[in-house]
């Protein structure tokens, strides 16, 4: 089994090593976009660019200086009380935000970064060291949960953040049981670098409200959609489309996207919350990967449809969901969709193809 390789930026002469001008990583390794990264840190450059698949599904390309990154790392840092010396395991590809920005913690915390190769198994590489911290994507994270043996792999990271997509009710049923590890569910955007709000997620039997973290202020507007200011958003706020309940100054619970809002006779009906009441009762019936959205209606203007990816059932399903949602709130159709598009961190893109 090929062992992790260690970053390890609380030694000053493996930094002076990437100082070194003859340095030059290479590009045929997995190694290269993480050391690309830190090279440029130590370099002294002042702004650099991160990549995400962003919460519409579109690609964008933002651009950070040192002091955003720095912010949103000390963040990070004081939630999790990282110190100089802990280790961390990067499995995430250092291209994107999530692996560029643990790079970050690890260069600017001074810490040891066991890095690995991006794949859907990475903690069976972790070699049996302990973790403070480590960042996956839910596919990963489904992945883990369903091989043999599980436990001994996650009971060597004290905290694992999950981020990049949302997380499944199936995902949350089975992270309830761990009680080795903390495992939070993350809240971020692209305008605001990296998560700003975390949610628990592990060894809890109630669905938790977000909390945001030291240094981040939250608060909602006049259509409950979520407003966000810190260092990292220039101590600008920062107007998103995501619906929340604010529970007090500093925690909320996710309700949805406002634009993916249905209004179906009068009654405004958030998609994301009605997919989480029937995710489980889906996955009895085989059903893996499915959304809500709607079609034009001259009743109601609009009526909310259920779109499922994969082969028609003979199944009954409208009838087993009008019994389990509140009324008016089940959907009065399905589709059925051969393949998803999604993003390239694996979110469902929520366009109806014209070869259903």
């Amino acid at each position: 089994m090929e062992e992790p390789t260690l970053l390890d930026f609380s030694d000053e002469k493996f930094i002076n090593h990437l100082k070194n001008p003859e340095f030059i990583p290479d590009d045929k390794s997995f190694l290269f976009s993480a050391l690309s990264f830190a090279k440029k840190w130590y370099n002294d450059e002042t702004e650099f660019e991160f990549s995400t698949s962003g919460s519409t599904g579109n690609p964008k390309n933002n651009l950070f200086n040192k002091n955003q990154i720095i912010s949103s790392v000390e963040n990070t840092a004081k939630y999790f009380n990282l110190q100089k010396g802990d280790n961390i395991f990067i499995c995430l590809n250092a291209l994107y935000t999530g692996g560029k920005m643990m790079m970050a913690r690890a260069i600017h915390l001074k810490l040891k970064a066991y890095i690995v190769p991006p794949t859907n198994l990475p903690f069976t590489q972790a070699n049996n060291n302990f973790y403070k911290l480590t960042a996956i994507v839910p596919s990963q994270l489904y992945s883990i949960l369903n091989t043999s043996g599980y436990e001994n792999y996650l009971k060597q990271f004290e905290n694992v953040l999950i981020g990049g997509a949302s997380v499944n009710a199936e995902l949350r049923s089975k992270c309830r049981s761990i009680n080795y590890s903390h495992v939070y569910e993350t809240f971020g955007m692209t305008e605001t670098l990296s998560h700003i709000a975390l949610k628990k997620i592990s060894n809890v039997y109630t669905n938790q409200p977000f909390e945001a973290l030291p240094g981040i202020e939250v608060d909602s507007d006049e259509n409950n959609c979520l407003r966000i200011r810190s260092e990292v958003t220039n101590n600008h706020w920062i107007e998103t489309k995501d619906v929340v309940e604010m529970v007090n100054d500093n925690t909320f619970i996710w309700r949805g996207r406002f634009d993916n809002i249905i209004n179906s006779g009068g009654i405004k009906i958030n998609p994301e919350e009605i997919e989480s009441v029937i995710s489980l009762t889906l996955k009895s019936h085989g059903v893996k990967s499915f959304y809500i959205t709607s079609e034009p209606n001259s009743k109601f203007g609009q009526k909310l449809i259920l779109v499922i990816e994969g082969e028609e059932s003979s199944e009954s399903l409208l009838k087993v969901l009008k019994d389990i949602l509140p009324e008016h709130h089940a959907p009065g159709k399905i589709l059925y969709q051969k393949e998803f598009n999604r993003t390239l961190s694996g979110k469902i893109i929520r366009t109806i193809q014209k070869n259903i």
